[in-house]
């Protein structure tokens, strides 16, 4: 068994520098209808409902966001570049 152990060990410390720099969005829904997040066009989080919250992982660096309804219909759009660690919000509101 320390074999194996000190295997993973070595197999970590070679793939350490790949790791992706990690983030993470969240959207608030402050319209009146269900949402679903995406990122760079993919899917990421929901259905939220009104008034709720989604968080999704995401690597560091620039970005897309969508809050559609459903899967297709955009609501809202932005983008920006997320730094690592950091933990933004995407709030969608109704157009009034």
């Amino acid at each position: 068994m320390k074999l194996l152990a000190g295997f993973l060990i070595c197999l970590n410390l070679v793939f350490a520098p790949l790791a992706l720099a990690s983030a993470q969005i969240t959207m608030e829904n402050h319209t009146d209808v269900v949402l679903n997040l995406f990122v760079d066009g993919n899917y990421a989080c929901g259905p939220v409902q009104p008034g709720l919250t989604c968080t999704s992982q995401i690597n560091a660096g620039d970005h897309n966001f969508e809050a559609r309804e459903g899967m297709n219909a955009v609501v809202a759009s932005a983008s920006g570049t997320v730094e690592d660690g950091a933990s933004p919000s995407f709030v969608v509101y109704n157009k009034n």
